[in-house]
């Protein structure tokens, strides 16, 4: 007469085996859902390597098709060269937007310099105006001065 292994213990620990043998099934089904998930995954990245399933049925080239399927592109492949063309979009963008300030901060800069000229030739018109209408009356001024300085001079060493 054969004795059970676990003795008396069947209707302790009964319920013990229970939930270990619940937790082994859930975690049996979450393995095998997400295995189910990678390969419908996989099969729609490579039936995305086609247009459209008109491609996909009608080949007219199969020995392109062939040459093609031995060789798929890398999903991480693709993944990388779309970073690497959103990242040189993003930097032409920023350097789009640089040159567009500089090209402002250029042309406010050339309107100063502009204004600035202009002011320079208006003020040489100026000095060029007051030399040729102010000088004579000016000079005639200085040496009538100077000469009623001089006979005032000589008429005080006279007297």
């Amino acid at each position: 007469e054969a004795e059970s292994v676990v003795g008396g213990y069947e209707e302790q620990f009964h319920w013990l085996a229970v939930v270990i043998m619940m937790l082994f099934l859930f975690i049996l089904l979450i393995v095998l859902l997400n295995i189910l998930i990678a390969q419908l995954s996989d099969t729609y990245q490579e039936l995305l390597r086609f247009k459209s399933f008109v491609d996909y049925v009608s080949l007219d080239h199969p020995e392109s098709f062939l040459i093609d399927w031995e060789k798929p592109q890398d999903l991480t492949e693709r993944r990388a060269e779309g970073r690497r063309q959103r990242f040189i979009e993003q930097q032409l963008a920023k350097q789009e937007q640089q040159l567009v300030a500089i090209r402002s901060q250029l042309r406010k800069s050339l309107g100063m310099l502009k204004d600035e000229a202009s002011t320079q030739v208006q003020m040489q018109d100026m000095m060029q105006d007051m030399i040729h209408q102010q000088l004579p009356g000016v000079m005639e001024t200085i040496v009538h001065r100077n000469t009623e300085h001089v006979i005032q001079s000589m008429s005080g060493s006279t007297a």
